[in-house]
Protein backbone atom coordinates (compact mmCIF):
# COMPACT_ATOMS: atom_id res chain seq x y z
CA UNK A 1 0.00 0.00 0.00
CA UNK A 2 1.17 3.31 -1.09
CA UNK A 3 0.49 6.46 1.61
CA UNK A 4 1.19 9.69 1.66
CA UNK A 5 4.10 10.76 4.05
CA UNK A 6 4.93 14.02 4.14
CA UNK A 7 5.22 14.89 0.29
CA UNK A 8 6.89 11.42 0.12
CA UNK A 9 5.34 8.29 -1.05
CA UNK A 10 6.23 5.17 1.60
CA UNK A 11 5.74 1.76 1.63
CA UNK A 12 3.47 0.03 3.90
CA UNK A 13 2.56 -3.23 4.73
CA UNK A 14 -1.11 -3.03 6.53
CA UNK A 15 -3.48 -4.33 5.11
CA UNK A 16 -5.99 -2.44 2.60
CA UNK A 17 -9.30 -2.11 3.37
CA UNK A 18 -11.30 -1.71 -0.07
CA UNK A 19 -13.98 0.14 -0.45
CA UNK A 20 -17.56 -1.60 -1.21
CA UNK A 21 -17.20 -3.33 -4.98
CA UNK A 22 -19.60 -0.94 -6.51
CA UNK A 23 -17.27 1.92 -5.81
CA UNK A 24 -14.31 -0.23 -7.32
CA UNK A 25 -15.84 -1.29 -10.21
CA UNK A 26 -17.67 2.08 -11.00
CA UNK A 27 -13.70 3.26 -10.91
CA UNK A 28 -12.61 1.20 -13.15
CA UNK A 29 -15.21 2.08 -15.35
CA UNK A 30 -14.66 5.66 -15.01
CA UNK A 31 -10.86 4.77 -15.91
CA UNK A 32 -12.05 3.52 -19.29
CA UNK A 33 -14.14 5.84 -20.24
CA UNK A 34 -11.13 8.31 -19.56
CA UNK A 35 -8.94 6.63 -21.89
CA UNK A 36 -11.00 6.73 -24.73
CA UNK A 37 -10.81 10.40 -24.42
CA UNK A 38 -7.28 10.21 -23.96
CA UNK A 39 -6.77 8.02 -27.16
CA UNK A 40 -8.76 10.62 -29.18
CA UNK A 41 -6.27 13.55 -27.92
CA UNK A 42 -4.03 11.48 -28.21
CA UNK A 43 -4.88 10.72 -32.25
CA UNK A 44 -5.81 14.35 -32.71
CA UNK A 45 -2.49 15.72 -31.83
CA UNK A 46 -0.61 12.73 -33.96
CA UNK A 47 -3.07 13.75 -37.18
CA UNK A 48 -2.01 17.44 -36.51
CA UNK A 49 1.65 16.65 -36.46
CA UNK A 50 1.03 14.45 -39.73
CA UNK A 51 -0.70 16.81 -41.50
CA UNK A 52 0.20 20.21 -40.20
CA UNK A 53 3.94 19.71 -39.89
CA UNK A 54 4.62 18.15 -43.04
CA UNK A 55 3.01 21.11 -44.68
CA UNK A 56 4.68 23.71 -42.46
CA UNK A 57 8.18 21.76 -41.73
CA UNK A 58 7.94 21.54 -38.54
CA UNK A 59 10.52 18.91 -36.91
CA UNK A 60 7.61 16.22 -35.55
CA UNK A 61 7.82 15.00 -31.66
CA UNK A 62 7.89 11.53 -31.37
CA UNK A 63 5.21 10.15 -28.51
CA UNK A 64 7.69 7.68 -26.85
CA UNK A 65 9.60 10.90 -25.46
CA UNK A 66 6.94 11.53 -23.21
CA UNK A 67 5.97 8.17 -22.39
CA UNK A 68 7.37 6.49 -19.07
CA UNK A 69 5.60 3.25 -17.69
CA UNK A 70 8.37 1.71 -15.50
CA UNK A 71 6.33 1.38 -12.20
CA UNK A 72 4.58 -1.99 -13.68
CA UNK A 73 8.07 -4.01 -12.60
CA UNK A 74 7.25 -2.97 -8.84
CA UNK A 75 6.53 -6.15 -7.07
CA UNK A 76 4.71 -4.47 -3.93
CA UNK A 77 1.95 -2.91 -5.89
CA UNK A 78 -1.13 -4.90 -6.06
CA UNK A 79 -3.06 -5.57 -9.62
CA UNK A 80 -5.49 -2.10 -8.89
CA UNK A 81 -2.09 -0.12 -7.94
CA UNK A 82 -0.96 -1.31 -11.37
CA UNK A 83 -3.33 -0.07 -13.66
CA UNK A 84 -3.53 2.86 -12.28
CA UNK A 85 -0.15 3.34 -12.64
CA UNK A 86 -0.34 2.44 -16.35
CA UNK A 87 -3.49 4.97 -16.90
CA UNK A 88 -1.13 7.84 -15.32
CA UNK A 89 1.92 7.17 -17.06
CA UNK A 90 -0.15 6.99 -20.40
CA UNK A 91 -2.36 9.99 -19.48
CA UNK A 92 0.82 12.59 -18.64
CA UNK A 93 2.39 11.21 -22.08
CA UNK A 94 -0.60 12.28 -24.15
CA UNK A 95 -1.15 15.73 -22.18
CA UNK A 96 2.49 16.30 -22.38
CA UNK A 97 2.71 15.74 -26.09
CA UNK A 98 -0.21 17.57 -26.93
CA UNK A 99 1.02 20.85 -25.21
CA UNK A 100 4.33 20.18 -26.90
CA UNK A 101 2.41 19.64 -30.13
CA UNK A 102 0.58 23.01 -29.45
CA UNK A 103 3.70 24.95 -28.22
CA UNK A 104 5.98 23.96 -31.46
CA UNK A 105 2.71 24.90 -33.40
CA UNK A 106 2.96 28.11 -31.95
CA UNK A 107 6.29 28.87 -31.93
CA UNK A 108 6.26 28.17 -36.00
CA UNK A 109 3.24 29.83 -36.76
CA UNK A 110 2.66 32.56 -34.50
CA UNK A 111 5.82 33.80 -32.43
CA UNK A 112 4.29 36.89 -30.17
CA UNK A 113 4.22 36.86 -26.87
CA UNK A 114 0.93 37.40 -24.75
CA UNK A 115 -0.34 40.57 -23.10
CA UNK A 116 -0.43 38.84 -20.05
CA UNK A 117 1.90 36.44 -18.55
CA UNK A 118 0.33 33.50 -17.30
CA UNK A 119 1.58 29.59 -15.86
CA UNK A 120 2.36 27.51 -18.88
CA UNK A 121 3.65 30.18 -21.14
CA UNK A 122 7.44 29.70 -20.14
CA UNK A 123 8.17 28.60 -23.61
CA UNK A 124 7.62 32.21 -24.69
CA UNK A 125 10.51 33.72 -23.64
CA UNK A 126 12.10 34.29 -26.77
CA UNK A 127 8.69 35.36 -28.57
CA UNK A 128 8.50 38.57 -30.00
CA UNK A 129 6.49 41.16 -27.63
CA UNK A 130 2.77 41.48 -28.00
CA UNK A 131 3.23 45.55 -28.13
CA UNK A 132 5.20 45.38 -31.19
CA UNK A 133 2.10 44.15 -33.22
CA UNK A 134 -0.75 46.56 -31.84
Amino acid sequence: MLIMDKGMFTVTKKKVKWPCWPLVIFAMIFMCLECVFLFIMHFAAWIHQAVYFSIIGIPKIPFKEFLVLDRDELKKLNWFQHVGCIYCGYGNAVVAYAKATVNMTELYSCAIKHDIAKRGQEHQKKFFEYAKFK
